[in-house]
C-alpha cells in the first residue's frame, strides 16, 4: 500500500497535493526539519529501505551467510542514518553538526559500497565467510579505522634492497625488513617456487609476537637461502587489526605447507584486505610501501633463477 503524506500546520493530511512526497511506507522521520534527510547519502542521492538495500544487488533477508553480513551492516547505517534525524529533530545536533556527522557517515558507507560491489557477497565461498566478515567489520559505521602505513624490504647480504620482482639465484640469501606506523598484528608468509608456504611471522625464527610496531626483521639472526627449484617467490605481507581466521590458516600452514584450503585463504586476504590500500609505491629505501585505512596488504615477489 502506497501512502501519499505531507505536513500542513503540523498534521499529516492523506491528500493528492504535488507538495507531498510519496512513500512506500509511512516516514520514519515525519516533523523532521528540513534539513534532515534519515536516507543514507550517496553519489548525490538519498536511499532508504529497500533502495538501499539495492545498491549493492541484495535483499534484507537472504539464506547465503555472506549476504546476512552485508545485510546486517546496511541495516547499521541505516538505523545511523535515522538516529542522526532523531537528535537533529531533537535539537541536540546543530545544523552544522548534523551536516559534518552525515558527510563523515557518507564518506564511510561509500568506502562499505565500494568493498560489496567489488566483492559481491552472493559470489562469496562458503570457506572465505570468516574471512569475509572479519573485512566487513571495519566497514561498521562506528568502526575507527587509523591510518597504517606499511614497507617491506628483502635485503641481500651486502645491504642492497632487492626491488619487487627482481632476480635472485639458486643458494642466493635475504632477509625480509618490514617498517609499521604504528602498532599491528603482522602475519608474514612466504609461498616458494615449488608452491610450499611457510609462516615468517609470527614465529619463533623471527624472534618477535604480535602485535608488532616499527622496525621488524625477519629472520631475527640469519638469511633465508633460496633451493636449487628455480621459479617465483611471492612473500605476503598483512597487517591491522586482529584476523584469528588468517591465524588459524597460518597453523594449518604449518603442519601442511601445500593446503589447497590455505592457498585459498591468502588469496582471498589480498583481494579482501587489499581494498583498503589507499596508495602504493616503491619505498625510498627500496621495495614496496602502501598507505591503508585500517589494514595494509603488500604483495611481493622474487623472480628465482
Amino acid at each position: 500500500m502506497r501512502w501519499i503524506v505531507c505536513l500542513l500546520m503540523g498534521i499529516v493530511l492523506a491528500t493528492g497535493l504535488s507538495s507531498c512526497k510519496s512513500l512506500d511506507q509511512p516516514s520514519p522521520c515525519l516533523g523532521v526539519r528540513e534539513t534532515c534527510d534519515s536516507g543514507i547519502q550517496y553519489q548525490g542521492r538519498s536511499y532508504a529501505g529497500n533502495a538501499a538495500y539495492g545498491l549493492l544487488g541484495i535483499q534484507a533477508a537472504s539464506g547465503v551467510h555472506a549476504v546476512r553480513q552485508v545485510s546486517d551492516v546496511m541495516q547499521l547505517y541505516l538505523h545511523q542514518c535515522a538516529a542522526l534525524c532523531e537528535e537533529r529533530e531533537r535539537g541536540t545536533l546543530s545544523p552544522e553538526d548534523y551536516l559534518a556527522r552525515r558527510e563523515a557517515l557518507s564518506e564511510k558507507f561509500a568506502r562499505f559500497a565500494s568493498f560489496a560491489t567489488e566483492v559481491p557477497p552472493a559470489e562469496v565461498r562458503e570457506s572465505d565467510v570468516a574471512l569475509y566478515g572479519e573485512t566487513l567489520a571495519a566497514f561498521d559505521p562506528a568502526a575507527t579505522a587509523t591510518p597504517l602505513r606499511a614497507s617491506l624490504r628483502v635485503v641481500l647480504p651486502d645491504g642492497r634492497t632487492l626491488p619487487d620482482g627482481g632476480m635472485m639465484k639458486s643458494g642466493d640469501s635475504f632477509r625480509i625488513e618490514v617498517e609499521l606506523s604504528r602498532a599491528a598484528f603482522l602475519y608474514l608468509v612466504i609461498k616458494d617456487s615449488s608452491g610450499g608456504m611457510y609462516k615468517l611471522y609470527p614465529s619463533q625464527a623471527a624472534g618477535g609476537g604480535n602485535p608488532a610496531v616499527g622496525k621488524v626483521i625477519v629472520p631475527s639472526d640469519g638469511m633465508i637461502t633460496l633451493d636449487d627449484v628455480p621459479g617465483t617467490e611471492t612473500i605476503y605481507l598483512f597487517a591491522g587489526e586482529r584476523s584469528p581466521t588468517l591465524e588459524s590458516g597460518l597453523e594449518e600452514i604449518g603442519t601442511a605447507p601445500r593446503s589447497p584450503k590455505a592457498q585459498t585463504l591468502l588469496a582471498s586476504a589480498v583481494r579482501f584486505r587489499g581494498m583498503f590500500i589507499n596508495k602504493k609505491q616503491n619505498a625510498q629505501s627500496g621495495g614496496l610501501s602502501v598507505e591503508a585505512l585500517g589494514q595494509a596488504t603488500v604483495v611481493f615477489t622474487i623472480e628465482h633463477r
